[in-house]
């Protein structure tokens, strides 16, 4: 199903990178003032209110990095590498966390220069995991090289380590998407092992015994999404969304749905508005999809969008329903202490 709704633009954001934390979408990305000088900015969005919030960054403002892979478990944020787009268009390797209920920072490593093998070296546009204590971090770019790595991260002692992939490594030629779903790491399209027609095999990757391996997906209806680049995909529980994107002939703006248990694709019946350029996407409590990105016929500002993938639980609707009341501070005093710490109100004062 779709119903669609347009929600309030943030200020115009570049390279951006974006997550959910229960029913807040997490927006990450650089964004130029008038005077050409770039700033990192972190936004929260309440997708119950409609409430957006700005955060203050953390480290050294000469730096502006983008293309940072982000992930999330729990209240927390964990954001990887990036490229500065500042001007020296360094690298870096640092691995920020940041919980989004107490609005705190915490870096959890930066070394730029000392790199042995076990340590990802400074890198753009990876993609990173969370399973069982570990952030893993896949892939990526360094200074345009290509690098097909996985590297872990041990939350606990704040250590890094090589992992050894067995098997045939996907060998990503593009932006790398991937969820875990039950011990298992999946990747799809843009592998130079599927070749063409990339999303007609899924790379999987067995976290217990570090192998990889390929899954054929299937279609009852025998279609299946084309290749492209510049696409987005996110992830809810179950299924992986794939929507946008360009070859070298058109511009896609479809919307494709995967089941993570059997590997079936279905094409969605409603797409993102015509006109997204380059965006990125996320899944909310699993029954929104939101797409932002850059308007292709206008440069200084993006846009959000929601799709409502899975009707929401009357639960939500509930809550929906108190946080808009102009009279919540009244309602709270007659609700249950448990809807009351759901409705977090001190989240925006």
């Amino acid at each position: 199903m779709s119903i669609r709704s347009r929600v309030p633009e943030p200020s115009f954001l570049n390279g951006l990178c974006m997550a959910s934390v229960g029913p807040f979408l997490i927006i990450c990305g650089s964004h130029m003032d008038t005077h050409g000088n770039f700033f990192l900015d972190l936004l929260s969005y309440d997708t119950r209110t409609g409430v957006w919030k700005r955060y203050e960054t953390l480290g050294d403002t000469t730096y502006c990095y983008i293309y940072s892979s982000i992930c999330v478990t729990g209240n927390l944020v964990y954001i990887f590498g990036g490229t500065d787009v500042s001007g020296s268009y360094e690298d870096t390797n640092s691995l920020l966390s940041f919980d989004i209920i107490n609005a705190k920072w915490e870096t959890l490593y930066s070394d730029f220069y000392d790199c042995d093998e076990n340590t990802p070296p400074p890198m753009g546009g990876s993609c990173s995991f969370y399973h069982d204590g570990f952030l893993y971090v896949l892939g990526g770019f360094n200074s345009g090289v290509h690098l097909d790595r996985m590297y872990k991260f041990c939350l606990k002692t704040y250590t890094w380590s090589l992992v050894r992939q067995n098997g045939s490594k996907p060998l990503l030629k593009d932006k790398i998407f991937g969820t875990v779903f039950k011990n298992r790491f999946y990747s799809f399209g843009g592998s130079l092992v599927t070749g063409p027609d990339g999303y007609r095999q899924a790379m999987v990757f067995d976290i217990s015994t570090y192998t990889w391996t390929t899954k054929a997906t299937i279609s009852k209806t025998q279609q299946y999404p084309e290749d492209r680049v510049n696409e987005s995909f996110s992830f809810s529980s179950n299924f992986g969304y794939l929507s946008g994107g360009k070859n070298s002939h058109t511009v896609f703006y479809d919307i494709w749905r995967i089941d993570l248990e059997t590997l079936e694709w279905i094409k969605l019946d409603y797409s993102f508005q015509t006109g997204f350029g380059v965006f990125s996407t996320t899944v909310v409590d699993d029954c929104y999809l939101f797409g932002v990105g850059m308007l292709h016929y206008v440069f200084e500002y993006n846009a959000l969008e929601r799709l409502t993938i899975r009707p929401p639980s009357l639960y939500r609707r509930c809550i929906e329903s108190i946080k808009r009341s102009p009279n919540l501070i009244i309602c709270s005093m007659s609700l249950p202490a448990a809807i009351v710490d759901e409705l977090n109100l001190d989240h925006n004062k």
